[in-house]
């Protein structure tokens, strides 16, 4: 008897649970499956131009060019650190036998200005003077240009005295290797802002 019950009761529920898929919801609206069976034979005709598939514009050769800034920009930042510290032991602490290796690490970090500048003119391009990182921009890509000018002027007095640098010249000689160390990290901060956004790192 009291199985007959527990079937009973089970077959009431299964029937209300059937008869409430099939029927109205409450707000009276017929459910998704009726609506389908009721709008299968509407077809709706759009036309799709085979250029926007994917929704969005592809970029040119410049615009793939100037996506590697980030990936360049960072080698002449090494360089010129690894720079700072080969003069610091050949002028200030006296290991005269990295002149050479200093010189060559200089070579090196100005040609690697190029990729940088090249790039990073490419990528600006796009960027609107009403932009919120417009003046970070600005300011980063003026502290760049100073950079690559200290540096290649102390190209050019190595590269005229190679290792007879010494009194005033060396002390400006290197004036201008800190000071593009000391612009570069500004300008790194700068550009970190300008892809993280302006609040990512404040001091």
């Amino acid at each position: 008897m009291a199985a007959r019950s527990i079937l009973l009761i089970v077959a009431t529920l299964l029937l209300t649970s059937i008869c409430y898929a099939h029927g109205p919801h409450e707000n009276g609206k017929p459910d998704t499956a009726a609506q389908v069976v009721g709008e299968e034979n509407q077809i709706e005709i759009v036309e799709v131009n085979p250029t926007d598939i994917s929704g969005e514009k592809h970029p040119g050769v410049l615009e793939y060019l100037g996506r590697f800034h980030s990936a360049v920009v960072h080698f002449p930042i090494a360089w010129l650190i690894l720079m700072v510290m080969v003069d610091f032991g050949t002028f200030i602490i006296g290991k005269s036998g990295w002149n050479k290796l200093g010189f060559a690490i200089l070579i090196v970090t100005v040609a690697s200005f190029v990729p940088a500048l090249v790039t990073g003119f490419v990528t600006s391009g796009p960027v609107s003077p009403g932009s919120e990182i417009y003046s970070l921009m600005i300011m980063h890509r003026n502290l760049n240009l100073s950079v690559v000018i200290l540096c290649t002027l102390a190209f050019a007095i190595r590269a005229v005295y190679r290792n007879k640098i010494a009194g005033t010249g060396k002390w400006v000689y290197l004036g201008m290797i800190f000071s593009s160390a000391i612009m570069i990290a500004i300008s790194s901060h700068l550009g970190g802002m300008m892809v993280h956004g302006v609040d990512f790192f404040k001091f």
